[in-house]
């Protein structure tokens, strides 16, 4: 707890990236002393994965800035989990607010279509009563229904969603309860944004957005 504002949490900045990044200078700076390290790097950005970027932004009431992080962070973390449940593979994510009225939350995806098609593994085909309910379930809707060489009953099933964007769009407009803080429910409702890549972002918040798709200025001192 701050000493001076009993309000803030302290330990909130002490994140394990952070941690990473203050061992691997430190390490650095042993191995070679110099007054480079104390130089402020900037980052690389490679512009290249713009369009990895799957940026959802909305408009808050306002209250205290570590209510809307906490919120926002909260947010980010269970959507990167929906991401991967609809099949796409998020590499990195951050939140960021200008602590006034705006918040986005960033996902750098390893691509923003994916293959509509997909394996599902069921039980093991010895499980006699969930290897019958899983085939029950699943012959008749899947495409494909096998015993795979792992003892599995498998299927292959068909993504309603292959593109990033129109997942996240009908995530938040059927299940913004699973997805987003109760506190932020009322800021949803009033409406979001969700797109691609960098179009429609000031100069600062680019700035933010940027750092996903950075190498990190800290590891430039290994050079």
């Amino acid at each position: 707890i701050d000493p001076i504002d009993s309000n803030r949490n302290l330990a909130a900045a002490i994140s394990n990236e952070n941690i990473g990044k203050f061992i691997l200078i430190c390490r650095a700076l042993k191995e070679k002393p110099s007054l480079e390290f104390f130089k402020i790097k900037k980052s690389k950005i490679s512009k290249k994965f713009w369009g990895n970027l799957l940026i959802v932004k909305f408009e808050f009431k306002t209250r205290s800035s570590d209510i809307i992080w906490g919120q926002i962070k909260r947010a980010t973390s269970t959507l990167s989990t929906q991401l991967e449940l609809g099949g796409f593979t998020v590499l990195r994510s951050k939140s960021h607010t200008d602590e006034q009225k705006e918040a986005y939350l960033i996902f750098f995806l390893e691509s923003t279509k994916i293959n509509e098609i997909y394996q599902k593994n069921g039980p093991e085909f010895f499980r006699e009563d969930s290897a019958h309910s899983f085939i029950s379930k699943n012959l008749n809707n899947a495409e494909l229904v096998w015993v795979g060489n792992n003892r599995k009953i498998i299927s292959l099933e068909k993504r309603k969603h292959t593109n990033a964007e129109s997942f996240m769009k009908e995530f938040l407009e059927k299940n913004l309860e699973i997805g987003i803080p109760k506190g932020l429910e009322k800021d949803f409702k009033a409406g979001f944004k969700v797109f691609l890549g960098n179009k429609a972002l000031s100069k600062s918040i680019k700035e933010e957005v940027a750092q996903l798709i950075s190498v990190d200025g800290t590891l430039l001192h290994f050079n």
